[in-house]
């Protein structure tokens, strides 16, 4: 019963759409090209073109040869391939309307300059620089080392909120998780709360009805249906918006791993003990995750705001920490692979540890080489990974980076309990990352993501002790376990790798 389900569900049959119409566009073109010589030399010189083109574009080589390689050496599938899929970059229609709405909202962003250390003043100049976001001081920052935790304390804050709910999330999934938060959301707007919801359309396909975007709305909660998947061969397929995020008043915001789904509360436990990790902010630093948020809304719903100033609140709250949430994603709204090389940054600035926990590792050679470098030159580099995965070949090609990173002196450790979900980055005591962007070409490449950097946070500790923990709960890998790989599934990933950035 759940089988059928499954195969007349949402998810497959416009998966099977969408592969029906590849397969019909590529028979097309073979019958075409077998019976005019036109159509055959048409193909040839266009992937010819392609190919000069992509030899003098500035992209990431990986990003670039196997476009080459596919458009070479199969041209018919690999031209139509290109045209339909290779621009992974918004509509200018979308860029124009981000680009205004985010130059109504920054004035309301504007910081005081921060006086701080060089080494940290580069990384938060290269944010602002790109992402146009400044970093805060005076805040409070709590960190919730699970789902549990963190759902906690968002369903006390959510009942008291006052003014306004956002939450922007990639997964809303049906159980008790979803109908308690959407509980008091209802209740929320009969009190008079301005709430909103966006969540992605794709990340949600598989566990939400259709139309559930319009039922939220008969409830009062105006709600956004993330680019709605339509059964069509898009580039707009790739551009999924990853981000989590709740602001509650403009006083408090929540970031993490964390979806709306019962299993990242561990309600349910399809992969083991599912590890994730977020923190909650207050102070100066929720204005920038109130502005990510309307700069999304305001583009993609029906009606703008007319007033801004209403969500941007001032602050009471005294201290030296530091936060800077920023936002990334596809081009031209973003130039820059801003997760990238805030990554790279933070790796090539470490002295003395770098602490990385991810549930993907799939990587290009600026971040594998920078990593390698970091161990090489005596930085106590440490990556944890699931053991139990989600996605079995995506696992695999995980696996695939430990052995080259291990030689270089990279420890890998698998969190034996279950599936790792948090990402974070810890470096050298005092700087952080915890936010939605995942080591693999999706999140730092195609997807809209949130990121928040923590300078001299005052839950550092509490930070650190967690990853400590992890680590105890963990399997160091060896290389001769990194080795022993069959052929065969040295083969799967071969293949599967080679198209990972095309994808």
């Amino acid at each position: 019963m759940k089988f059928l389900k499954f195969l007349l569900s949402r998810f497959v049959i416009n998966s099977i759409l969408i592969l029906l119409q590849i397969i019909g566009v590529i028979y097309l073109f073979v019958e075409l090209s077998n019976y005019f010589v036109y159509v055959h030399i048409t193909i040839l010189v266009i992937s010819y073109i392609i190919l000069l083109f992509l030899i003098n574009n500035k992209n990431n080589p990986q990003l670039k040869i196997p476009w080459m390689i596919f458009v070479l050496v199969f041209p018919i599938p690999g031209v139509i391939s290109y045209l339909l899929y290779s621009n992974q970059t918004l509509s200018k229609k979308v860029t124009k309307k981000l680009k205004r709405i985010e130059q109504e909202i920054l004035p309301f962003l504007d910081t005081k300059e921060l006086e701080l250390p060089k080494d940290i003043q580069s990384q938060i100049s290269y944010i602002t620089n790109t992402s146009k976001f400044k970093p805060t001081m005076n805040n409070d920052v709590k960190y919730f080392s699970s789902g549990e935790m963190m759902y906690e304390s968002i369903l006390k804050d959510l009942k008291q909120a006052k003014e306004f709910i956002f939450l922007e999330f990639f997964i809303l999934y049906k159980g008790s998780m979803l109908e308690e938060i959407v509980s008091i959301l209802k209740q929320k707007v009969d009190e008079g709360l301005d709430v909103r919801v966006i969540y992605d359309d794709i990340g949600s396909i598989k566990h939400l009805p259709s139309n559930y975007d319009k039922y939220l709305n008969k409830l009062g909660i105006k709600c956004i249906k993330f680019y709605p998947f339509v059964p069509i061969m898009s580039t707009i397929h790739n551009n999924r918006d990853h981000r989590k995020a709740i602001i509650i008043d403009g006083v408090i915001a929540y970031t993490g791993g964390i979806n709306i789904s019962d299993e990242y509360i561990n309600k349910t436990s399809p992969f083991g003990y599912w590890k994730d990790n977020g923190i909650k902010v207050m102070g100066e630093g929720v204005k920038n995750f109130t502005g990510l948020f309307l700069m999304t809304w305001n583009c993609f719903y029906k009606k703008e705001d007319s007033d801004y100033s209403i969500y941007f609140k001032d602050t009471d709250i005294l201290s030296d920490v530091v936060t800077l949430q920023f936002g990334d994603g596809p081009n031209p709204m973003y130039e820059d692979f801003i997760g990238e090389n805030v990554y790279l940054n933070i790796i090539n600035r470490s002295t003395k540890y770098l602490y990385i926990t991810t549930p993907y590792l799939i990587v290009d050679y600026s971040i594998t080489n920078a990593l390698k470098n970091a161990a090489k030159r005596g930085v106590d580099v440490r990556i944890v990974v699931p053991h139990i995965p989600d996605k079995k070949p995506v696992f695999w090609i995980t696996q695939s980076s430990y052995l080259d990173l291990i030689e270089s002196g990279v420890k890998i450790y698998e969190y034996t309990p279950g599936f790792i979900h948090s990402k974070c980055i810890l470096s050298d005591g005092d700087l952080a990352i915890i936010g939605t962007i995942n080591f693999d070409y999706r999140s730092l490449v195609h997807h809209f993501e949130c990121a928040c950097l923590l300078y001299k946070v005052n839950c550092y500790t509490d930070i650190l002790n967690d990853y400590h923990k992890i680590i105890s709960e963990s399997h160091l890998v060896t290389q001769e376990e990194a080795r022993k790989v069959n052929r065969g599934r040295k083969l799967i990933v071969s293949v599967i790798q080679f198209f990972s950035p095309l994808l």
